[in-house]
């Protein structure tokens, strides 16, 4: 296994560290605003090996076919494995929040597969990178409230309605996004329906 694939793996595998910290920091001793601050370190850690993993792989002329699957796959992995754990205490998003994004990220995967299936082949969008960014602005964001809110600064209603607005941009950031690879794929999508 190369090291930009290594990068792309342990993304995935320091996930449940994030979900961990955020559902159980009484078990794990993080009172005091200990936690968020965790929580950030370990999001600068996932998205810093997301940069460094494509970076290196062009660079070091490493791009693989199992890296161009999994670093999309890793993407998906963490953002939703936080943005499903952010419905509960204290953030508590609405759950349609993360279904949608859900919803857009299988919906694109399928869309892929079917291009694969025509002999074609759907690359990045602009939309799919600004929903990336998006999603880490509101994470990060929404990790500084926390912290915020744990040190007494802000109520949690402030809290959560301000956690709820960022995720909803992002709901409707991924619904574009989908839209632009739904448009792409037009003409294959529509082949699909009448093949046999």
């Amino acid at each position: 296994m190369n090291l930009p694939l290594a990068l792309t793996v342990s993304r995935i595998a320091v996930c449940p560290a994030f979900v961990a910290v955020y559902l159980y920091p009484k078990y794990l001793g993080l009172g005091g605003g200990v936690q968020p601050v965790i929580l950030i370190i370990i999001s600068i850690l996932m998205l810093v090996t997301d940069a460094l993993d494509g970076y290196l792989a062009r660079k070091w002329h490493k791009v693989t076919k199992l890296g161009k699957l999994l670093d999309p796959m890793s993407d998906c992995i963490v953002f939703l494995s936080i943005f499903f754990t952010f419905t509960r205490y204290p953030v508590e998003l609405p759950l349609w929040i993360p279904i949608l994004i859900m919803t857009r990220e299988i919906s694109v995967v399928y869309l892929r597969s079917l291009m694969a299936l025509d002999q074609k082949a759907m690359g990045a969008r602009l939309t799919g990178k600004i929903k990336t960014i998006f999603q880490s602005i509101a994470l990060f964001m929404i990790l500084g409230g926390m912290f915020f809110f744990q040190q007494g600064y802000t109520n949690l209603e402030i809290f959560q309605g301000a956690a709820a607005f960022l995720m909803v941009l992002v709901a409707l950031v991924s619904v574009a996004s989908l839209l632009e690879y739904g448009i792409a794929s037009k003409e294959t999508l529509m082949k699909s329906f009448y093949s046999s």
